[in-house]
This record gives structure tokens, C-alpha cells and sequence, in this order.
């Protein structure tokens, strides 16, 4: 099977890629967490990345839903990229 790693000519996926984000938050020893409306669970902010959004845009839509807009995060804010591996080892994302 040939490698499509980081080939802007691969074709388009017959599947859409599940892509989340998630922003850690820690001020003075505590860490923002909120409470979800569907289960009622703690989790950090984040979610699902839309097929036509940045990781960036999907974050301003997640503060945007949760009111955290005013916390003016942006300019401390440090991206964190990862890259997951497919069971095979192979790059899934970075």
C-alpha cells in the first residue's frame, strides 16, 4: 500500500477523519474544567474538530459555546501538536 504521509496530491479519504481538541487550562495550581450538559460529566473544554475548520477555530468555537470567551487565553496560549499512530505504527495525524 502506498504511503500518501504529507502528500497533498493522496486522494481525498473515503472516510471522514475524527480530529478532537482539548485546552488545558492551569492558573495558580487549578485546572479549568466544565461540566458537560449532555451527561453531566467533568471534562476540559474541547471536542470535535469540524472536516473544515483549523484545531484553532475549533477552540474559539468551544470557548465561544462555554461563555470562556472573556478569559482572553490567545495570547499565552502554546499550540501542542502530537502525532497518533495507527496500530501499525504508520502516522495517522500530526
Amino acid at each position: 500500500m502506498p504511503s500518501y504521509y504529507r502528500d497533498r496530491s493522496a486522494p481525498v479519504p473515503n472516510r471522514p477523519r475524527l480530529v478532537g481538541v482539548v485546552a488545558l487550562i492551569e492558573h495558580d495550581g487549578c485546572v479549568l474544567v466544565d461540566r458537560r450538559s449532555d451527561d453531566g460529566a467533568w471534562a476540559f473544554v474541547g471536542g470535535r474538530v469540524e472536516e473544515d475548520e483549523s484545531v484553532l477555530g475549533a477552540l474559539h468555537r468551544f470557548f465561544a459555546r462555554d461563555d470562556l470567551a472573556a478569559l482572553d487565553l490567545w495570547p499565552a496560549a502554546t499550540p501542542i501538536r502530537d502525532a497518533y499512530l495507527a496500530f501499525d505504527g504508520t502516522p495517522l495525524i500530526t
